[in-house]
C-alpha cells in the first residue's frame, strides 16, 4: 500500500530516547522524546543485546521484553528499500519495523505533524 521513501533520512532518530511504550489490541506505540513516535500495526522484531537472538513480537502480545528499551537512545538507524527500519539502541538492542503487507499499513513514523506511513 505505502512504501518507505527511497530517500528516507534516518538521522533525525539518532539520539532519540524511548520514553514510553503503549499497547492496545492492534498496535504498539513507541514514544520518544523530540515528539517522535512509531505506531506498529503488524509484527516488530526485537533483539536483546544480552541474547543476540532476534524475536518476533506480535502486536497482540501478552508479554514482551520491549520494556528493556525504555530510557535508551537510538545510536544507529537505517532504512532499506524493502521498507524495513532498523534501529540500534545504546544498550545494544535492535528494534526492526518491517513492511509485511502489500494491502495494509505495517507501521507509521510520526514526527510532530508529519506522518510517514509504511
Amino acid at each position: 500500500m505505502y512504501k518507505l521513501p527511497s530517500d528516507f533520512d534516518t538521522t533525525f532518530l539518532i539520539g532519540a530516547v524511548l520514553e514510553m511504550i503503549c499497547f492496545n489490541a492492534n498496535q504498539i506505540y513507541f514514544h520518544f522524546n523530540r515528539n517522535i513516535s512509531f505506531v506498529v500495526e503488524n509484527n516488530v522484531f526485537y533483539t536483546e543485546a544480552r541474547t543476540a537472538v532476534e524475536k518476533k513480537v506480535d502486536v497482540s502480545c501478552n508479554e514482551s521484553n520491549l520494556m528493556q528499551l525504555l530510557e535508551h537512545a537510538i545510536e544507529q538507524a537505517k532504512a532499506d528499500s524493502s521498507g524495513t527500519l532498523t534501529t540500534v539502541f545504546d544498550n545494544g538492542a535492535v528494534l526492526k519495523l518491517v513492511d509485511t503487507s502489500e494491502q495494509y499499513e505495517s507501521y507509521k513514523i510520526v514526527v510532530g505533524d508529519k506522518v510517514t506511513i509504511v
